[in-house]
């Protein structure tokens, strides 16, 4: 059966009353005979375009007449074709196949256009969560410089000194090096004596720290 997004109408010409076959209808059958043809055209819609002949006392008590009226249709006046197993209309048929094609085209289309929004949503989706994740990432490197600046001894140089921070230090990992060598350059021998870098310097090469061992005591 035809879905019922399908069912609302089915096109046809509006001079299809001055067909020579409807002609002859209407002058065998009057308008009932026109209405009988309407109504198996319908049904033909539904059913995609082909009834079997088995079925005519079917189709008859479904529209409410008399089987004969609806043989005489299609095997005496011929309206439809037909062969041993069904009967058609060929205008119908080809109607149905060019609705079909645009059916599938509409719902091609309609699917290109689903996917395109479905990828430009997914792509916003994932433009928003990264610049939350940079913005939440900023934020907690921002925490990371204050505290290490905090304690660096000569401020001079600041602004070069977080430039070099958020440029090196990219993970929690790289975060705990950065302390790691802090740690080691305060306790260093130069530091203790106060020769102490330019923050925009030592923030530069911290990494020269991460390894550092402080050189072994001579033995007095």
């Amino acid at each position: 059966m035809v879905n019922i997004k399908d069912s609302f109408y089915f096109p046809h010409d509006y001079h299809a009353r001055h067909d020579k076959k409807l002609e002859k209808l209407r002058f065998n059958m009057g308008y009932e005979g026109i209405g009988i043809y309407w109504c198996l055209v319908e049904i033909m819609y539904e059913e995609g375009g082909r009834l079997r002949i088995e079925e005519i006392p079917f189709y008859a008590e479904a529209l409410r007449i008399n089987e004969k009226k609806v043989k005489k249709i299609i095997f005496e006046l011929k309206i439809f074709h037909f062969d041993d197993h069904f009967f058609w209309s060929e205008s119908q048929v080809k109607r149905q196949k060019k609705i079909n094609a645009n059916r599938r085209k509409a719902r091609s289309s309609a699917k290109k256009r689903w996917n395109a929004f479905a990828l430009r949503s997914h792509c916003d989706g994932n433009a928003r969560k990264e610049r939350k994740e940079r913005k939440e990432s900023k934020e907690i490197k921002g925490g990371w410089f204050k505290d290490l600046w905090g304690k660096y001894p000569n401020k001079d140089g600041k602004k070069a000194a977080e430039k070099s921070f958020f440029s090196s230090v990219n993970t929690e990992e790289d975060y705990k090096q950065i302390c790691l060598a802090l740690d080691n350059y305060l306790k260093s021998e130069k530091v203790t004596k106060g020769f102490i870098k330019n923050g925009s310097t030592w923030f530069n090469n911290w990494r020269d720290w991460v390894d550092y061992k402080p050189p072994a005591q001579r033995l007095v």
